[in-house]
């Protein structure tokens, strides 16, 4: 596969971040309007003003946040569930603090969770490993940052539990008519709207084509490329006297693996056909 088209693909795969960011904008956009009209003034005096009781208010704020730790959606999944619970049972739910303890815990321990996450992988700790001896040297400096994790991962766990708390306490108040759903008003409706923009044919026509360009392609060129490439000449046995070559992997991936044998067929220059094998403590 050339460079220029993994380039390309790169690039693509960091345009996902577009449609996020205009999101993001967007939303800060409508909250700002909204504040100011509250009677909000200054470059940042309109956040004073914003409803911060309101659930809903506090799991956006937090989920801007979140954007770069992780649990930014599902944080809204759990107010979206407090706005529909009442039209769904008929049935309002008034523990507003509650609500508020849940978010501010989820806030808390995914933060707690995440953070060292990131630090133990820029030790260079491999991801979705199964098992890990911290009593070896050359990871037990990541145990304490592991520790700190499943700390805020009890931390979810609490604020799970009040989740449902807080919908079964809901449950089981009396009956209420659900206020009617309120959408945001336009503060300066639009005149002319282009169809392209305000119908899914472009954008899906976008998404099939660069599937296609993404992944067709590669994926026709590794078939064409398939016959072509040797097979792996078969292992051989341990009690043969062919001489081998140690295979040298860093000792952080060597340490993470069970006992056993890692074997491994690579090539060595331009001879494809030695073989080289490692046994890991």
């Amino acid at each position: 596969m050339g460079s220029g088209f993994k380039f390309m693909h790169s690039v693509f795969t960091a345009l996902v971040a577009v449609p996020t960011l205009l999101t993001v904008f967007t939303i800060c956009a409508s909250v700002e309007v909204a504040a100011r009209l509250r009677g909000g003034k200054g470059a940042f005096g309109w956040i004073r003003v914003l409803p911060w009781s309101n659930p809903i208010m506090l799991a956006v704020a937090f989920s801007f946040v979140m954007l770069g730790f992780g649990g930014a959606i599902v944080i809204m999944y759990f107010v979206i569930a407090y706005d529909l619970w009442p039209h769904l049972t008929g049935r309002a739910l008034t523990s507003l603090k509650l609500m508020r303890w849940q978010l501010w815990l989820w806030f808390i321990g995914m933060i707690v969770l995440t953070c060292p996450w990131h630090f133990v992988g820029l030790l260079g700790m491999p991801r979705r490993m199964a098992f890990y001896d911290y009593n070896d040297p050359v990871v037990s400096a990541q145990a304490l940052s592991v520790i700190v994790s499943v700390i805020g991962g009890v931390i979810l766990v609490i604020s799970a539990i009040l989740f449902f708390a807080v919908l079964i306490g809901g449950h089981r108040a009396p009956q209420v008519a659900p206020e009617a759903f309120r959408f945001s008003r336009v503060v300066h409706e639009p005149q002319t709207i282009p169809v392209a923009l305000n119908t899914f044919a472009l954008w899906i026509a976008l998404v099939i084509g660069l599937t296609l360009v993404n992944y067709g392609y590669p994926i026709a060129h590794n078939s064409c490329r398939a016959a072509a490439i040797p097979p792996c000449p078969p292992f051989p046995s341990e009690r043969s006297d062919e001489r081998r070559t140690p295979l040298h992997l860093p000792q952080s991936l060597v340490r993470g693996q069970r006992s056993g044998h890692l074997r491994a067929c690579a090539g060595v220059g331009a001879d494809r056909s030695r073989m080289v094998v490692f046994r890991a403590a």
